[in-house]
């Protein structure tokens, strides 16, 4: 019997100015280091290399601690983005009313992820933590997990 196999990598970085040519600009760089005030964006790469689809596939992800969520960041196509405010224990639609600082958990809920099939899923946040190298160090790591995966 066929079945999926779903792997998830995340990598966190930051916007550096660089200066190639004479010219300055603005790029990407993995994030070795944090500094409070700066913002650091996580990308999420979800990949199914087995056959069979995945099905009910959801990621969830807290927001690190040390950093603030920056509101409406959170990205990914063909997927239903949330938030929760209480550590995972409830989800809701992201609105103007939600202060960024409550913002505990994001969730993507992918549904159905075809054998092959690979989702990109992304998110920002603000570094206030006088500790923030921790971020980059925790969440080089995969700290989201897949729930509800069946086949």
């Amino acid at each position: 019997m066929e079945r999926p196999n779903v792997t998830m990598q995340m990598v966190a970085e930051k916007e550096v100015t660089a200066t190639s040519t004479g010219k300055a600009g603005a790029k990407r760089v993995r994030a070795q280091t944090v500094e409070p005030g700066e913002r650091l964006f996580y990308t999420i790469l979800v990949h199914n290399s087995g056959r069979a689809a995945a099905k009910d596939l959801v990621v969830d992800n807290p927001v690190p601690d040390g950093a603030v969520y920056v509101p409406g960041s959170a990205g990914g196509k063909h997927c239903r983005i949330s938030i929760s405010t209480d550590h995972g224990s409830a989800y809701r639609r992201e609105d103007d009313d939600t202060l960024p600082e409550d913002v505990t958990d994001l969730r993507w809920t992918i549904g159905v992820l075809p054998g092959g099939g690979k989702r990109k899923l992304t998110f920002e946040v603000m570094a206030i933590s006088r500790d923030a190298t921790r971020l980059t160090r925790a969440w080089n790591t995969l700290y989201g997990w897949l729930s509800n995966l069946s086949h």
